[in-house]
């Protein structure tokens, strides 16, 4: 179901996430008061200010990601609720534990197709994902969809833009999502290639959108989304 994103301000006792994103370049224009809500949607959020196109390095954004959906684990008990959250940040392996105590039917669903396979880098399941994801679309749960696509090693990245660019209409919240999968890719690589790699050459991954991010990013037509960010989904 879609939502708007709340910008209530935070009430004394919720715990504040300002210190984790107090070095973020926010404008002096933007209300980042529902930031310190730990449950609202924090994608809905980070769409809503179009956050993609002007915080420069976008790193600090995953431990933002991850302590909301976790405080909204801790609310709603729905695994499947923080699903696309926590395949962003890469935490799958907390994702299945999650899946393990979560009683509804679609946390039992979420387990099963967690634990199908041993790993999501096998042609088999990926192919797996691939169908699962087209199914989930077939049953409008577009959001879920991208999130398995995402699952996928490497992620079926494009497939996951263009759910969540075209179904509900909003290309910031694809070019967010864009942007956060590649540069964890980017730094992945970085991290696996830094001993052969000359560090007076190698690039600050934050420096520049990835030729991957931009082959994606070019497709979303951002001239008339101004008004699109009440169409992220939760």
């Amino acid at each position: 179901e879609d939502s708007g994103v709340s910008s209530s301000p935070a009430k004394a006792n919720t715990e504040s996430f300002t210190t984790t994103i107090s070095y973020i370049n926010f404008s002096a224009t933007t209300d980042t008061s529902a930031i310190n809500t730990p449950t609202i949607d924090i994608l809905a959020y980070l769409t809503s200010i179009h956050a993609a196109l002007w915080i420069h390095d976008v790193t600090p954004l995953l431990d933002v990601i991850y302590k909301h959906a976790m405080a909204s684990f801790r609310k709603h008990k729905s695994s499947i609720q923080v699903f696309l959250e926590m395949v962003l940040v890469g935490k799958e392996e907390t994702l299945l534990q999650l899946a393990k105590t979560d009683r509804e039917k679609s946390g039992k669903q979420l387990l099963s197709l967690l634990t199908l396979h041993d790993n999501y880098s096998s042609d088999k399941s990926r192919r797996t994902l691939h169908k699962n994801a087209f199914a989930l679309m077939k049953l409008h749960r577009y959001r879920d969809a991208a999130a398995v696509f995402l699952l996928a090693q490497p992620p079926y990245l494009k497939e996951a833009c263009s759910v969540l660019s075209r179904q509900y209409n909003n290309p910031y919240f694809a070019l967010l999502v864009s942007r956060l999968v590649e540069m964890r890719s980017a730094a992945s690589t970085v991290c696996a290639t830094s001993t052969s790699v000359n560090p007076s050459t190698s690039m600050n991954t934050s420096d520049n959108f990835s030729p991957r991010v931009a082959s994606v990013a070019t497709s979303f037509d951002l001239s008339g989304a101004k008004n699109s960010t009440s169409s992220v989904p939760t």
